[in-house]
């Protein structure tokens, strides 16, 4: 392997919670995937979403390699079916605590966490970036004696343990594989993508990116979500076999 893309799946091959895959843009990606592949280019999951989830939008992608879980928590290798985590037993007994809390005041969570919690309600999707950004500072500070990260992506609020991210979880399989940050390229549109994107040589994202993201892209596609990201490997294939 020579190089390596990390890629966010809610915004860029999503739409979001609940929303339908556009399966004929998905094939697009597995196909370039391949491709890719071909060049010695990995492609990588980097999600906020649960294992489950991350390992069915693997399975849809034709792919067998290690991806990130919940913003960084931890790594799952599929064909092992192996986590490789870094939260310590005393971070989720504190995280569990806060979920009582959060679920006794009517925050609905995503099920299958592990090293992190993610919220979200009805509506999310079509609320601005920065109103979603609101809410999110004013849980922080209002549950901020819990000493967690907090983040948000245009589909959910998310609580970290402080000194995990997106980047972290690269720098991993990075390491893993004997690579570095100059060897790798990033997908994203949110917040909870801003560490992973400063991190790499080639920061990428799709049209509906938040402004923030866009600003530090050196790619930035011309069409949002999956089609965005078909537009995008498209053109670091055809920069790699010209």
């Amino acid at each position: 392997m020579d190089q390596i893309i990390f890629c966010d799946i809610d915004g860029c091959l999503v739409e979001g919670k609940h929303m339908p895959l556009d399966m004929a843009r998905l094939a697009q990606v597995r196909h370039l995937v391949g491709q890719l592949a071909e060049q010695d280019i990995q492609f990588c999951l980097a999600t906020g979403r649960p294992q489950p989830y991350a390992e069915a939008m693997a399975q849809v992608l034709g792919l067998s390699t290690p991806f990130i879980c919940e913003n960084g928590a931890f790594v799952f290798h599929p064909k092992y079916d192996k986590p490789i985590h870094w939260i310590k037993a005393s971070k989720r007994r504190t995280l569990d605590k806060l979920r009582k809390l959060l679920v006794e005041a009517n925050y609905t969570l995503e099920m299958g966490n592990e090293g992190s919690l993610s919220i979200s309600w009805d509506g999310m999707r079509r609320m601005k970036e920065a109103e979603i950004a609101h809410h999110r500072r004013t849980m922080a500070e209002h549950y901020r004696a819990f000493g967690f990260k907090w983040t948000n992506s245009s589909t959910s609020i998310d609580i970290m343990v402080k000194g995990f991210s997106k980047r972290t979880a690269a720098s991993f399989l990075l390491k893993r594989y004997g690579l570095e940050p100059e060897n790798a390229y990033a997908i994203g549109d949110s917040d909870n993508d801003r560490k992973l994107l400063d991190y790499v040589e080639v920061p990428m994202c799709p049209a509906n990116a938040t402004d923030a993201i866009k600003e530090r892209c050196a790619m930035v596609a011309s069409a949002p979500g999956v089609a965005g990201v078909v537009e995008l490997l498209s053109g670091v294939l055809s920069a790699v076999t010209e």
